[in-house]
């Protein structure tokens, strides 16, 4: 079972379902300040190399922009 995109499981944001809320409610829950924001206005992002995939952001996100990641079944 692979895990898409991250190997750690990291969720994903998708940037078209992002309100840019200001503040970001997702980021001020994420222990490690994996959500980063790099212009006002924008969306941000999820640093896989920071994110422990705890998953708590996703709740905390009222446009539904951040969700789990996919699970693609290997064939054996």
């Amino acid at each position: 079972m692979n895990l898409l995109p991250g190997k750690k499981g990291i969720p994903v944001l998708d940037e078209s379902l992002c309100l840019v809320c200001d503040p970001c409610l997702a980021r001020q829950v994420c222990r490690v300040k994996a959500i980063r924001i790099i212009d006002r206005g924008e969306a941000p992002f999820i640093d896989g190399h920071r994110c422990m995939a705890c998953l708590d952001c996703i709740p905390e996100c009222i446009g539904g922009a951040i969700t789990r990641p996919v699970v693609v079944e290997q064939k054996t």
